[in-house]
């Protein structure tokens, strides 16, 4: 989902020196200005309002205002920041940020705030910070279908604990993930017939997120992602043959505050009754919007298309929640229904991400 990098507070305070700080979400502003006790004052920016100020048109303003009462002069700096908007935010957003790496970490308040990869199947266009890690995780995920083979009923069920999708900011605009699930189990049924159940370790899956452009501001942002499958599956659970792809997320703000989500996604996978491989091509199309508070919701649109011989159109219709518990830290649950035969059924899931 599209990344929020806004800055929605300021707090606008004198010390004792005759300096005026502005302390954004991810910077501090000081200037000289007047001896004051005025109490430090927390103002929620509103956002689209018709007549932005720069920070140094704000400063201005204040000066002119020093010989005010104290009364008048809180008013005026409640107006002021009020009007000010995202000036702040703007030019925080559009800072040069190219010379931190790995090993020469982002600095915790030039940092953007948390972009996941989940809980919908589109990928974030967002890359994580240089040098700093982030989690994603399902605490639990199950799927189930139901289809029929050679006149045969089959039910399949699966469930894993902990997949977790490990980051790591290399530069501005690359990060490393590793794709892991500590453990698995899959399940099939069929009527009047055998039954297998298989459990243990599951396949690594390795990524390397490059944003192209919008990381750090804009109104639309994108990416690419290779990545490789390794066969590091235990419990018969899966083949030994190694897989692979590419992703193209792409992110957009639309009006009235709505995200746009949406993934191209080539993959090279092995067939299901032979050691040849066949074609994947993935595409999904994600809206989502605050509701209320630190709680939002998205909804998806996801297919498959295979070129493996016997193979069927996939499509899931998707529905998910996110909640911030706190900065940086995210729950979400939801659900992705099948709506053909070749997709999973029922596919709900609950989830933690977090940002370091």
């Amino acid at each position: 989902m599209a990344n929020g990098t806004v800055c929605k507070t300021v707090v606008c305070r004198f010390d004792s020196d005759r300096h005026l700080h502005f302390n954004t979400h991810s910077t501090v502003w000081r200037t000289t200005v007047w001896r004051t006790r005025t109490p430090t004052l927390e103002i929620l920016i509103r956002k689209n309002t018709p007549r932005p100020l720069t920070l140094q048109k704000l400063i201005q303003r204040l000066i002119l205002i020093r010989k005010e009462s104290l009364m008048i002069r809180s008013l005026h700096f409640l107006a002021l920041i009020l009007t000010a908007d995202l000036a702040l935010a703007d030019e925080l957003n559009h800072s040069d940020k190219s010379a931190y790496h790995l090993f020469n970490p982002t600095p915790k308040e030039l940092m953007r705030e948390l972009a996941t990869d989940r809980p919908d199947k589109t990928e974030s266009a967002y890359s994580v910070d240089a040098g700093h890690f982030q989690f994603e995780s399902d605490i639990l995920i199950f799927s189930s279908e139901k289809t029929t083979d050679n006149g045969a009923d089959v039910s399949a069920k699966s469930f894993a604990v902990m997949a977790t999708n490990l980051k790591l900011g290399l530069t501005n605009s690359i990060d490393f993930q590793a794709i892991i699930t500590p453990y698995a189990t899959a399940t099939e049924n069929v009527t009047g017939g055998s039954s297998e159940e298989l459990g243990g370790f599951g396949d690594t899956t390795l990524r390397l997120k490059v944003n192209l452009f919008g990381n750090d501001g804009g109104a639309a942002a994108l990416a690419i992602m290779p990545f490789i499958t390794l066969p590091t599956n235990s419990g018969g659970l899966g083949h030994k043959m190694m897989e692979g792809g590419l992703i193209v997320p792409i992110a957009a703000s639309l009006p009235a505050d709505w995200k746009l989500g949406s993934i191209l996604q080539w993959n090279r996978a092995k067939n299901r009754r032979d050691d040849g491989f066949h074609h994947e091509w993935i595409s999904t199309l994600t809206l989502g919007h605050d509701l209320f508070g630190d709680l939002a919701g998205y909804a998806e649109f996801w297919n498959l298309a295979s070129t493996e011989p016997g193979s069927a159109w996939a499509v899931t219709v998707d529905f998910g929640l996110t909640y911030m518990i706190m900065k940086n830290v995210q729950l979400d649950a939801g659900m992705n229904v099948g709506v053909t035969d070749a997709a999973d059924d029922l596919n709900p899931f609950l989830g933690v991400s977090a940002l370091f």
